[in-house]
């Protein structure tokens, strides 16, 4: 497993995209960690999350906000994580698994400004368009009314 953890790493440090490791992941005939020959991308994305493979373990990733159910939720920022160095032999450095996350959210920073963006735009226009009628049908009505609008 250490050998794929450190291909992933170095694939999508090379510039490659998920889609591309983990088509080369199933064409070198790599498992999962459940035995699967079968890759998502979802899981080489878990793979490049996952802190422990730099040596730093996370807790409260999840945790339970009523002890009476029990029922266990993900923890998106509720709680506070506790990050702590393991005693595990790290198979990235921290220094890659940091360059990693900082690509990966530049990258969901790009997409999501790619997407609202041009509604932005298209809402800006629209809103440009509304004014010019706006202003058109004053002048309009101000020339029924004999007024003169330069």
């Amino acid at each position: 497993q250490a050998e794929t953890v450190k291909l992933i790493y170095e694939m999508y440090l090379a510039g490659n995209g998920l889609k591309k490791i983990k088509e080369e992941l199933e064409r070198r005939g790599y498992k999962t960690a459940t035995g699967k020959t079968k890759w998502y991308d979802s899981v080489v994305s878990n793979v490049l999350k996952n802190s422990f493979y730099c040596g730093i373990i996370t807790y409260h990733k999840q945790f339970t906000p009523d002890y009476l159910t029990q029922k266990k939720i993900k923890n998106f920022g509720e709680i506070e994580f506790t990050k702590v160095k393991g005693r595990h032999e790290p198979i990235v450095s921290e220094e890659d698994f940091e360059r990693v996350q900082l690509i990966m959210a530049s990258k969901i920073a790009l997409m999501i400004i790619g997407t609202i963006l041009p509604f932005m735009l298209l809402r800006i226009s629209s809103k440009k368009k509304e004014l010019r009628n706006f202003k058109k049908e004053q002048k309009n009505n101000a020339l029924k009314n004999g007024i003169i609008i330069p």
